[in-house]
């Protein structure tokens, strides 16, 4: 509001009306309300009054026995290093060999697909993927570069 008491000129009827109102008083009490409230948090008595300071005295007197245990706990013995000659004369006894596992199926063969193509990348460069697969009939038939996800992208002169 402005720093006169007079109403604006440029305000409504309604504004007008709102702005003469005067604030009503307060039904409740809030400082008394507080004081109550204070009050009657303090007046609950627990249903066991003694519960506390016997808990805090049993506690302080585990504390101090627990204390007093450690403080009166002899140190560890300390070991004791004997020292011996190694047997020299003793039989040395090997694990009983053992069969290696027999296949019934034949080894697979990774010189094709895609570990051979990585290999192929790997050791002439990207260009092999333009290139076409050498190597079998058998095996451009089982792995046709068309399959190749890469095989439709085109290179792009630098």
């Amino acid at each position: 509001m402005s720093s006169t008491d007079a109403p604006d000129e440029n305000l409504s009827d309604f504004e007008r009306a709102l702005a003469g109102l005067a604030p009503a008083e307060a039904r409740l009490d809030r400082d008394r309300l507080m004081f109550d409230a204070g009050r009657a948090a303090t007046s609950h008595q627990p249903a066991a009054p003694w519960f506390w300071p016997l808990a805090t005295t049993a506690m302080a007197v585990l504390s101090l026995t627990l204390g007093v245990l450690l403080a009166a706990q002899r140190p560890p013995a300390s070991p004791k290093f004997v020292q011996t000659s190694p047997a020299t004369n003793l039989p040395i006894v090997y694990p009983p060999a053992v069969d290696p596992v027999k296949r019934t199926e034949p080894p697979v063969d990774i010189t094709h697909g895609l570990v051979a193509l990585r290999n192929r990348v790997l050791a002439d460069g990207p260009e092999v993927l333009d290139r076409p697969q050498a190597g079998s009939a058998r095996e451009a038939a089982q792995h046709p570069q068309a399959d190749y996800p890469w095989s439709s992208i085109r290179k792009f002169p630098d």
